[in-house]
């Protein structure tokens, strides 16, 4: 299960990185910038996903990127619960 978590939020979390890439956002957010914190998040929630989504809540470097903030991670887990956004307000709903 813990593999399975792993790929499932690493490919959750590309989704929410990808954001501002993928609509061309005028952030100049690249796609190797996209990769890096998808890869970065990813080993992190495989390692401590409850301190990992503590970190995403708390807007924590370098889940949300200082220098360009429209960069940030956020996850959903399989029944498309929000487990952690740098949004307080959203971890815990359903979409």
């Amino acid at each position: 299960m813990k593999s399975g978590w792993k790929w499932m939020l690493a490919g959750l979390v590309a989704v929410a990185a990808g954001t501002a890439w993928a609509q061309g956002s005028d952030e100049n957010i690249t796609k190797d910038q996209v990769v890096a914190i998808v890869d970065m998040a990813a080993e992190a929630i495989a390692a401590d996903a409850q301190g990992t989504f503590v970190k995403i809540t708390s807007s924590e470097h370098p889940f949300v990127d200082q220098a360009n903030p429209a960069l940030y991670v956020f996850v959903y887990d399989m029944d498309v619960n929000m487990m952690a956004h740098p949004n307080k307000a959203l971890p815990g709903r359903n979409y």
